[in-house]
């Protein structure tokens, strides 16, 4: 097993700061994507639901800004499965924070009429794309909470290494990664890596992609994928390359 040193510290998380991760539409063939845009890490979406019913959302560890037929809200990032209900025709938009990210600041405006009672989508979207492309919308990551993820993203990560290259002893990573991600250091490593997972399924082989994760077999990314998310890895592999 190799040392903490081995292990560079690396960019951001690009596997998983650029997927499209929780958006609703990317795991349920009854929506339809209207529009996904990049604004450096930070992804400004809306959808529209086709037909009513629950939409999976999947564990991502990313915080949205959703503004919907209830109104605004903040949505916690997302750690564990979880099941929306949408009416036939609902149209919802929102912006996506970087992994980890915390929203910070509001939009001007968030909690006068342009917010509470719009009834217009198309406000609802120019209002947060303008709060986006203004830097009005606020967020940050912790920085240690960010040199964690450098290292749990890594193929081998191990947590007690990750403890020691951070200074930190088992006991006290945990407390903090409650407080950063609301989940233990062993699950955000998962959900990092079934994501890992996924974007090589896109160019490689699966018995690859899950050797390179860091998966035991390819077995072993079969079971953890299943177990996380409820779908199985072809299932999830056809909906992530019809985006």
């Amino acid at each position: 097993m190799s040392g903490p040193q081995q292990v560079p510290p690396g960019p951001a998380i690009t596997p998983v700061a650029e997927s499209s991760m929780v958006l609703p539409t990317l795991f349920d063939p009854g929506c339809e994507h209207v529009e996904l845009r990049w604004y450096g890490p930070v992804v400004l979406w809306r959808h529209e639901q086709r037909r009513p019913g629950l939409v999976q959302v999947l564990p991502d560890l990313c915080q949205d800004l959703v503004w919907g037929a209830g109104g605004p809200s903040v949505v916690p990032r997302t750690v564990e499965v979880q099941h929306l209900s949408f009416d036939a025709g609902a149209h919802t938009v929102g912006v996506r924070l970087p992994v980890g990210a915390t929203l910070r600041g509001l939009p001007q405006g968030w909690s006068d009429s342009v917010w509470g009672d719009c009834r217009d989508v198309e406000a609802a979207h120019d209002g947060l794309r303008n709060a986006v492309e203004t830097g009005a919308l606020r967020w940050s990551v912790d920085g240690q909470a960010q040199r964690f993820l450098r290292w749990a993203d890594q193929p081998c990560a191990r947590i007690p290494q990750i403890a020691h290259a951070l200074g930190m002893s088992e006991r006290s990573l945990r407390r903090s990664c409650w407080q950063w991600f609301q989940a233990n250091p062993v699950r955000v490593v998962r959900i990092l890596r079934w994501w890992r997972f996924l974007s090589l399924l896109v160019s490689g082989p699966a018995a690859e992609a899950a050797a390179v994760a860091g998966y035991a077999d390819q077995a072993h990314a079969w079971r953890e994928v299943r177990a996380l998310t409820g779908y199985r890895v072809g299932e999830l592999a056809r909906l992530h390359l019809a985006e």
